[in-house]
């Protein structure tokens, strides 16, 4: 609306004392800037005093924090959403724990597998079940009772990703609140990443040695703690869901979530403390 009323106002000035319309531009455009720039200093000054000062540290305070316990939420989600979505995962554990050889079924039909279940867990097909060639047989993979247990899993994955999509809008809002109302912006910014790094590295180093001295228990705990029921209590006889996923696999790809999210927080951190750094040189 200003740059409008600007351009109509200029440009009558303009026809009327027969300049240029290249000065025209040349004017709107630092007066926009200078208005907008003086704009917004208005809108936090008067933010400011709408809200007294007591108030406004305790705002300032939980927005902080929930940025910083937003931080490994969105990182271990992240994680867990590229670990069950990428097929080098599946591949390297059928690779490593010699499936081809533990069910009869070729190395092809097993990529299918895991092509069908990565399109299965992110609702791009409707069906988990698939017919592989089983022994010179062309045979349905899996029984109703690992059918269930599937939907189930696609079900916590779905779940895993509203959390990390809500975890990435609740830092974007966080992130605005304290540009907004905070004196110093960036250093404030700068001490959410270092908090919320430091706290991710501590709980992935827990998770991590939970993992390695004791797995079956974490293993257990995990499924205990997210199935309804008891449909993944699988047959190793009989299902070949438990076939193609050994715990070993699951071990293995806890492992490389845990890894990949400390090495992710690890950047984060080496980058804020560059960053105030660099600003405390600057300053």
């Amino acid at each position: 609306m200003i740059n409008v009323a600007l351009f109509k106002l200029l440009s009558i000035f303009a026809v009327c004392q027969q300049l240029p319309f290249s000065l025209v531009f040349r004017l709107i455009i630092p007066l926009e800037y200078n208005l907008g720039r003086k704009l917004s200093f208005c809108v936090m000054n008067s933010l400011r005093r709408c809200v007294n000062r007591p108030k406004l540290q305790i705002v300032r305070k939980l927005t902080f924090w929930l940025l910083v316990l937003c931080t490994p939420v969105l990182l271990l989600t992240s994680a867990l959403r590229w670990a069950t979505s990428d097929l080098r995962v599946y591949e390297y554990g059928f690779n490593k724990y010699k499936i081809e050889q533990t069910t009869g079924i070729p190395n092809r039909e097993l990529r299918a597998v895991a092509v069908q279940l990565i399109d299965y867990f992110n609702s791009r097909v409707e069906e988990a079940q698939i017919v592989v060639d089983l022994r010179g047989m062309r045979t349905a993979l899996f029984s109703e009772k690992e059918l269930i247990h599937l939907q189930d899993v696609r079900n916590l994955i779905c779940l895993n990703n509203i959390i990390q999509v809500s975890a990435l809008a609740a830092m974007a809002v966080c992130t605005s609140v304290l540009m907004l109302i905070s004196r110093r912006r960036w250093l404030v910014l700068i001490k959410a990443a270092l908090a919320g790094s430091g706290l991710t590295l501590g709980l992935m180093m827990v998770l991590a040695l939970w993992c390695w001295l004791g797995f079956d228990q974490f293993f257990y705990l995990f499924h205990v703690a997210s199935f309804p029921n008891e449909y993944w209590m699988l047959n190793p006889a009989q299902d070949y869901l438990i076939k193609l996923f050994p715990e070993g696999f699951f071990y293995d790809a806890a492992l490389l979530v845990f890894g990949v999210v400390l090495i992710a927080s690890l950047l984060v951190l080496a980058g804020s403390l560059c960053i105030l750094r660099f600003s405390f040189r600057s300053s």
